[in-house]
């Protein structure tokens, strides 16, 4: 007959079990974890790299860098229906250059839908603040606070590029209003 070793007691065993899961735990959190990237999160890289693009112009008041990320025949549907076209836009964008001595702009993606590797919807978020000269000699700030679908499209020479703006609200804010 074979000798048998002693048995542990219930406490011991459980002692031992608690230790080796400790153990497994101490590891599991110790050992750098891999994240590998998907497509999803290269596409929200890639165009957030290109807002802030045509934010670091809109600081610097230059209009071709304003819209390096649009493509030719980029259109933007206002919240009331209302279309403009990329020449209509940079019209009205040329205006508000002249009169504002400074321009600051912040654009969030809050979500990114792609729907196929040269495709992607964003939902976006954007704050754009105009420092205008008023004729009085006094400066207002003028405020536009966006949300919008922005559809973009990736070609093979240009990269990632803004087709469609489907702006859902936007408020501006003057400081001080108009009227004062």
């Amino acid at each position: 007959m074979k000798p048998q070793a002693p048995r542990l007691s219930s406490t011991r065993r459980h002692l031992r079990l608690l230790q080796a899961l400790t153990v497994l735990g101490l590891l599991a959190i110790s050992v750098p974890r891999v994240c590998l990237a998907t497509p999803t999160d290269d596409a929200r890289t890639a165009i957030q790299s290109v807002y802030d693009k045509m934010a670091t112009a809109a600081r610097w008041k230059f209009l071709d860098g304003m819209f390096s990320g649009r493509a030719p025949d980029f259109s933007a549907a206002g919240p009331n229906g209302s279309m403009v076209n990329l020449v209509e836009e940079r019209a009205t964008l040329t205006r508000l250059l002249q009169q504002s001595a400074a321009v600051s702009e912040k654009t969030t993606i809050e979500r990114i839908n792609l729907t196929d590797p040269t495709h992607a919807t964003c939902h976006v978020h954007d704050i754009t603040i105009f420092t205008v000269d008023r004729p009085d000699g006094t400066t207002a700030k003028l405020t536009l606070d966006t949300l919008s679908d922005d559809h973009w499209v990736k070609s093979p020479d240009s990269g990632w590029l803004e087709s469609f703006s489907r702006v859902l609200s936007q408020t501006s804010v003057t400081d001080p209003p108009m009227n004062q």
